[in-house]
């Protein structure tokens, strides 16, 4: 994943890049868009993922429903530059109110796909044969 943005040209990008893990806004847009947003206090920029497959996030952190990006979270972002105003997505987690860090990239490389383990109930009622199922014809 390569990421075109433009940042300030200062020390504090600098060192802000060789951090890693860097706090960042991630917004999807089905497959059309990736938005990657810094927000103060760190610079404030904003810019788009480009070589990236959303069937290949999903796995990992699972969409949302409702609303203008199945996307929404905060993130982690490692970046590494590769020329001027682009940058080679290092390392990217998501995070999921409900599971935590999610794991989207790892060393440039996609991490494993997220496993959901279905609760008990829910694999009991799907065992359950409907009762009292009424036809209904059309006349």
């Amino acid at each position: 994943m390569i990421l075109n943005i433009n940042f300030p040209d200062n020390l504090i990008v600098e060192s802000l890049l060789s951090l890693g893990e860097i706090p960042c806004v991630c917004k999807i847009r089905g497959g059309l868009s990736f938005e990657i947003e810094f927000l103060y206090p760190l610079p404030e920029a904003a810019g788009f993922v480009e070589n990236w497959n959303v069937d290949d996030i999903n796995k990992r952190a699972p969409a949302g429903a409702g609303g203008k990006y199945t996307h929404y979270c905060f993130g982690q972002i490692e970046l590494k530059k590769i020329h001027e105003n682009e940058y080679q997505v290092v390392n990217l987690k998501f995070f999921s109110e409900y599971r935590g860090w999610l794991g989207i990239l790892s060393n440039s490389k996609l991490c494993e796909e997220y496993q959901s383990e279905e609760p008990d109930w829910l694999k009991e009622l799907e065992k359950t044969p409907i009762k009292n199922k009424k036809k209904r014809f059309v006349k």
